[in-house]
């Protein structure tokens, strides 16, 4: 879970990079989501980014918590 969180922080790297699909890493890195809301920024699009990313590793979460039921 931590190597996963990390790398979708850090692939903001990626999108500065001069390589094809760039703009894709740059809207899946956490940073650039998170940079305009500590602007003071207010864009929707970031919060639904931060919902669905909370409500994925909460998934997450419960299928490990049901395997390990099981």
């Amino acid at each position: 879970g931590f190597g996963l969180l990390l790398l979708v922080w850090l692939i903001q790297i990626v999108a500065y990079q001069d390589i094809p699909f760039a703009e894709v890493f740059g809207y899946l890195s956490l940073i650039g989501h998170f940079d305009s809301l500590r602007r003071g920024l207010f864009d929707t699009a970031d919060v639904i980014y931060y919902v669905l990313f909370t409500s994925l590793f909460l998934w997450l979460t419960v299928q490990r918590l049901d395997l390990e039921r099981s």
